[in-house]
């Protein structure tokens, strides 16, 4: 019996995204454990993220989520993965829509509550100054 599920964690880390995507896929020959996690020494912006590919335990080549696109994302994964079998298995199932739901509604989370932050501490620094005769 075949069988592919999934598990997303993610968080906002000293100001930045941080997302970790778990994939696991069984049949009768293999079951292997696929982890992504977001990389906070590469960033982008939110548009661009670079992800670290680990599977079963060994380091893959990276892979990036450029301008929040997830499906192309997890298509570059499955390259990396290199397993026909899951692929096949993980498109019969909707994880892939719902991982690509969630991840930009995170990310849109974050981006709104990043500038939001920003934008009251940048006022009051603003009014600060002002007061002190910083600014006219």
């Amino acid at each position: 019996m075949k069988q592919v599920d999934y598990n997303l964690d993610t968080e906002i880390l000293n100001d930045l995204p941080n997302i970790v995507l778990e994939f696991t896929y069984q049949d009768e020959f293999s079951n292997d454990h696929y982890i992504l996690r977001s990389n906070p020494n590469f960033q982008d912006g939110t548009n661009n993220l670079k992800f670290e590919v680990v599977k079963n335990g060994k380091k893959q080549n990276g892979i990036l989520l450029f301008e929040r696109n997830v499906k192309n994302m997890i298509n570059e994964f499955f390259e990396v993965a290199d397993d026909m079998d899951f692929k096949e298995e993980f498109n019969k199932t909707q994880i892939c829509e719902s991982v690509s739901v969630s991840v930009n509604d995170f990310l849109k989370r974050y981006d709104d509550i990043v500038v939001s932050t920003e934008l009251v501490i940048e006022g009051e620094l603003k009014r600060m100054q002002e007061m002190a005769g910083l600014l006219l």
